[in-house]
């Protein structure tokens, strides 16, 4: 096939049309993975802060508002408005921070309550054992002090 002044002045502007199209999406295609880089990093970010979260709570840290937070953020990520995702991460993130930095303090006390009402329960069938007879004299006696006992005559 011989290409003649005719073809080359058809093939030409097919050939700057393809090109012109070619350049045009090149910057949306770089526009689009650097969004999906973006999406990337914020989906990490809300793994680990997830991880973060259950493991406080495995601690039994109340995380009740964090998650209801990260909720927002999970859906606010799905719905593509990822700056505000971003801000409501970083609000979360510095609070877990601050719940990981006081999470031994926290679990301590947890657990030297739960161990004291474990105690106290353990206790009460002794007490009651001991001093409810005690009780129940010290207030009969102060009850009916000042009653008169008479003898009966025969």
């Amino acid at each position: 096939m011989v290409i003649t002044l005719k073809h080359f002045r058809t093939i030409v502007p097919l050939l700057l049309l393809t090109i012109l199209i070619c350049v045009s999406y090149v910057p949306n295609i770089y526009y689009c993975y650097s969004e999906i880089n973006v999406n990337e990093s914020i989906i990490k970010e809300f793994k680990v802060m997830v991880k973060d979260l259950t493991y406080l709570s495995e601690l039994g840290i109340d995380t009740f508002g964090l998650s209801k937070e990260l909720d927002r953020a999970l859906d606010l990520i799905q719905k593509g408005r990822y700056s505000e995702a971003n801000t409501v991460l970083l609000k979360v993130k510095k609070e877990l921070e601050s719940l990981k930095s006081r999470a031994s303090h926290i679990h301590l006390i947890n657990e030297v309550r739960k161990y004291t009402i474990v105690v106290l329960i353990g206790l009460a069938p002794v007490l009651t054992y001991f001093l409810l007879p005690r009780l129940y004299l010290y207030l009969w006696y102060r009850y009916r002090r000042k009653w008169l006992v008479e003898g009966v005559k025969k």
